[in-house]
């Protein structure tokens, strides 16, 4: 794209002026674009890590003064005190002897003994990625301290805890007390800084700017819940306490983890609640373990791939079909809710020859799983709960309504009204629509079209739900305005090289292109007063002498485009437009020796790009 090449050239010479914050906000346009300039994505990071900055923007969690937003049981052992939180824990009777980092220390590693913890949780849970940062201190008589995270209940939480010995251990607390990782690491000075960078399912932990910690968790589950402060026995210090939601507008360093604008649930593999249970209300269920499907189903049926989307699990047989039947109730519920494409599984232990031969004279409209070794009756408990028996999965995939479906032609199915509600609930009908709104506004974007991507995404993000459709419209929303602001940002870069003309063209662009944005009315506002100087105005005729000699080249006319080009560059001084200035002085050099107007005018289109409109 001519704009990515465009914002390159700007991004380096501020580079060259020790601008480095313009420099990276000139870059992220491009190096989060669909797909992303390598070089753009290569330079930003280049320009953070000499410059020392971070266009991200961290929250502070603590306001130095109090505990208010903190909770969880520790309470009472935490106190504020000259600007940082200080922790006195005292060993508890009832806690075990040994460290819950784990009873095997690394060779020369920590020594055990007694000891407590607490923790102090934050009344904050982010939506994405994010990264957790705090400077901890460990006093002379302190067993350790540092973070945690993926808080389930009280006992049960993960935590990322430096130990005096000099070491930093990455441990689930509240299960066997077994270190994930134990790593050796250099304490120098009073204060450390401590780090937690997540994205997708691994972890990244740093200690005073090192990385010390590089952990992949089996699912995202792992990593979600309430995180905090973790102190051991003895007195601790924290301050600087800070968090960062990723912003998906900006470039993120792919050493980090997987990166996700938007979180898919269904690229997640969860954590489903054990098989045999009679009821999963509210729970993530079994997988569907069946020996094949008749029929194609969605996705293969796999419940992890599917979840982002409701689907209705019906337990079923041929024998209950004739004692109860279910199907045509099941089918009424499909026709009435077609537009939304909700898949309807079926799940047989009939015998398979006579199961197919039945079907023979009965279709059925629904892929049938056949379970006939009973794996996914068993996992389902359906020896308990009786035929017929359905599970209806909302979009996050966990179990909203349960049980026989009990159809009758005159009164409908049980299931009917909970379908309904979670069609209205869950506002699927808009949300149907918003998915292909979603990847029209992505097209658009990639092509450049960003007013068409803001016309598709805008409604969507506006849209109340937690669904991808609509998490990835709001992170498109925030590319666009990032996209507008770099824009912005390089339209002033061309006012300061002197170039007016190039400054206007980028100005109108960011109206056009991102109509009914704050950065467009900022710049008519700009532009407003930039069309009405006098250096303008110079401009303007500047230009138009310009266009008479290009029109000389695209005509042919090679004597009156070198006598209009020469006219032209013998009244140039330092106050005429730059990018005007450039152009004309290469057309006076090329003119000297060209034999073929049109040839140079094709080659002046192609030496400065957007020249001529």
């Amino acid at each position: 794209m001519k704009y990515h090449a465009d914002a390159l050239d700007l991004a380096l010479e501020y580079e060259k002026l020790g601008l480095g914050s313009m420099a990276a906000i000139v870059l992220r346009g491009p190096a989060t674009a669909e797909p992303p300039n390598a070089e753009a994505v290569r330079r930003y990071f280049a320009v953070c890590d000499g410059f020392h900055l971070e266009l991200e923007r961290w929250r502070l969690l603590f306001d130095e003064v109090s505990l208010a937003g903190f909770y969880g049981g520790g309470e009472k052992d935490f106190e504020v005190k000259d600007g940082a939180i200080l922790a006195h824990i005292d060993v508890d009777p009832d806690v075990a002897a040994r460290p819950s980092t784990g009873e095997k220390p690394a060779p020369a590693g920590p020594k055990d003994r007694s000891f407590a913890f607490r923790r102090l949780f934050v009344d904050e849970r982010p939506s994405g990625d994010w990264s957790l940062s705090a400077e901890v201190q460990l006093r002379a008589d302190c067993r350790m301290a540092g973070l945690c995270f993926g808080k389930k209940h009280d006992g049960d939480f993960h935590g990322l805890v430096i130990l005096p010995e000099g070491y930093v251990d990455l441990a689930r607390f509240g299960t066997d007390g077994k270190p994930l990782v134990r790593t050796k690491a250099k304490l120098a000075g009073e204060w450390h800084v401590l780090r937690l960078d997540v994205a997708g399912t691994r972890l990244v932990a740093s200690l005073d700017g090192e990385e010390v910690v590089d952990y992949l968790f089996a699912s995202r589950a792992e990593l979600a819940g309430d995180f905090g402060l973790l102190a051991g026995t003895g007195n601790s210090a924290f301050r600087e306490i800070k968090l960062l939601d990723f912003d998906p507008s900006l470039p993120r360093r792919t050493k980090i983890g997987r990166r996700a604008a938007a979180i898919d649930p269904a690229a997640e593999k969860p954590e489903r609640s054990p098989p045999g249970q009679r009821s999963y209300a509210n729970q993530l269920p079994p997988l569907l373990r069946v020996d094949r499907w008749i029929g194609a189903p969605p996705k293969d049926g796999d419940l992890d791939r599917l979840r982002g989307w409701p689907v209705l699990v019906v337990f079923w047989t041929t024998y209950s079909e004739g004692a109860v039947p279910q199907l045509p109730g099941l089918k009424k519920l499909a026709e009435k809710h077609a537009a939304l494409s909700i898949p309807i599984l079926l799940v047989s232990d009939d015998e398979p020859a006579a199961l197919e031969r039945w079907l023979a004279d009965h279709p059925v409209p629904f892929p049938i799983g056949l379970n006939h070794v009973h794996k996914a009756f068993d996992d389902y408990a359906v020896g308990a709960v009786q035929l017929p028996h359905a599970k209806l999965l909302g979009v996050d995939g966990r179990v909203v309504w349960e049980g026989n479906p009990d159809w009758q032609e005159q009164f409908g199915s049980l299931i009917d009204e909970p379908f309904d509600e979670l069609v209205r609930k869950e506002k699927l009908a808009a949300l149907a629509a918003a998915a292909k709104a979603v990847e029209d506004a992505r097209s658009a974007f990639a092509n450049g079209d960003f007013a068409r991507a803001g016309e598709l995404a805008g409604p969507v993000a506006q849209v109340e739900s937690t669904h991808a459709a609509v998490a990835a419209a709001r992170a498109l929303v925030a590319r666009l305005e990032r996209e507008a602001e770099a824009r912005l940002a390089m339209a002033e870069g061309f006012a300061r090289d002197g170039r007016l003309v190039q400054s206007v063209r980028a100005l109108e662009l960011v109206g056009r292109a991102f109509p009914g944005s704050k950065a467009a009315a900022e710049a008519a506002a700009t532009l407003e007063k930039r069309t009405k100087s006098s250096a303008w105005q110079s401009a303007r005729g500047l230009e138009k002498k310009l266009r008479a000699a290009e029109q000389h080249l695209k005509s042919g006319a090679l004597d009156k485009a070198r006598a209009s080009v020469d006219g032209i560059v013998a009244k140039l001084d330092a106050k005429n437009d730059a990018w005007l200035a450039e152009r004309a002085r290469w057309l006076a050099k090329e003119l000297t020796a060209a034999k073929d107007a049109k040839a140079l005018f094709a080659d002046y289109t192609v030496s400065f790009p957007g020249a001529v409109e």
